[in-house]
């Protein structure tokens, strides 16, 4: 069976997966060995947020980056940073210090410092991370949080030009939650609405991510997200699937039954996302059903990640329990080999599956 990377190229696309300098560390070989094989594209998925890397305020940690960037040029692999700024998962130091007469200072210093270590080292920047919380009611829906209340809306364009200045040859992402789903028209809506006021005043914003954390059993409207991908390309901009996984906790039955449904959502999710061309990174947040953030969630008391049974037992990996291929993968495969160029040919293996 050919390699996900593999087919991703012959679909101009790169894959990767959310990854961790732990994760890769303290998983069993297996692990290693799926992302060695399957991956062009790594994302650190927590080694460059502000409260790890930046936990105090006179104080930067980049051991787990460091070793990540340097696993993956080991391997031949693009890593993508994230995040420089997010209203959500910051030390408390910060939050407890953050005013408006130093937000501006403490962001510009912050981005220096850490898209500074990494000029000309990382494929992108997840510069601001899910700027757009429709259901917070704030003006023009932007997400509630200290650099809105500290620094106003223009928080945004001095982090682009910040890492423009800094790291200018990493695509610059302003990176989307919740605008996938059937019943988000109002995110979408804000989401545009944000991306060209940017644009307007001159904000150096490259790209966009669509995170797809999809929910089983709920609507999808392919037309809208569609219309929703296309406006961003007619402005210039690169369109990244950037954290795709699918929560099952909607989805009873038996394991086969849930893995076969996970499957399915993976497979036409990414069909649509190639049906739509020039989406050339899709990055999987979940690639393990092992320490997944959605048990983790539900652990918490997050009721959107509490199964029907009431388990926290949730299945979105493209590796099992047993660190083998999950039926997740193959749906993942079946939409790459639909989209191969009529003269591909498949020659890889992997996992002895063949």
């Amino acid at each position: 069976m050919s390699t996900l990377k593999g087919l991703g190229a012959k679909c101009d696309m790169k894959i990767g997966v959310a990854t961790t300098m732990s994760g890769l560390l303290y998983s069993p070989t297996e692990f290693e060995q799926f992302v060695k094989l399957n991956c062009s594209l790594l994302t650190d998925a927590s080694g460059l947020l502000w409260s790890v890397c930046h936990p105090k305020e006179d104080t930067y940690n980049f051991e787990a980056a460091d070793w990540l960037l340097n696993f993956a040029r080991q391997n031949s692999m693009l890593l993508r940073g994230h995040t420089l700024c997010w209203n959500t998962n910051n030390p408390a130091w910060l939050t407890k210090m953050l005013t408006p007469s130093n937000a501006a200072d403490l962001l510009v210093s912050h981005i220096e410092t850490v898209a500074g270590r990494y000029a000309g080292k990382l494929d992108a920047w997840d510069v601001v991370n899910e700027p757009i919380t429709i259901w917070q009611n704030e003006p023009g829906g932007l997400a509630s949080g200290p650099w809105l209340t500290a620094l106003g809306p223009e928080y945004i364009d001095l982090a682009f030009h910040t890492v423009a200045r800094v790291d200018p040859t990493a695509v610059r992402i302003l990176n989307f939650h919740e605008c996938e789903k059937a019943n988000q028209a109002s995110t979408r809506a804000a989401s545009l609405a944000l991306v060209e006021a940017l644009l307007k005043r001159g904000v150096p914003l490259q790209g966009v991510g669509i995170e797809s954390h999809l929910d089983i059993g709920d609507a999808m409207d392919y037309g809208a997200l569609g219309q929703f991908i296309h406006a961003f390309k007619s402005l210039g901009l690169t369109v990244e699937v950037t954290e795709f996984d699918v929560n099952d906790a909607q989805q009873n039955g038996s394991f086969a039954t849930r893995d076969g449904v996970v499957s399915d959502w993976y497979r036409d999710y990414l069909n649509f996302i190639l049906d739509q061309g020039g989406i050339g990174r899709v990055v999987f947040w979940s690639p393990t059903d092992i320490g997944n953030w959605m048990d983790e969630a539900c652990k918490e008391g997050d009721k959107e990640f509490i199964r029907d049974d009431g388990s926290c037992d949730h299945r979105p990996g493209l590796l099992n329990t047993a660190w083998q291929l999950a039926p997740a993968y193959d749906g993942v495969t079946d939409a790459l080999e639909a989209h191969q160029p009529v003269s591909s040919s498949h020659g890889d293996f992997i996992n002895g599956r063949n």
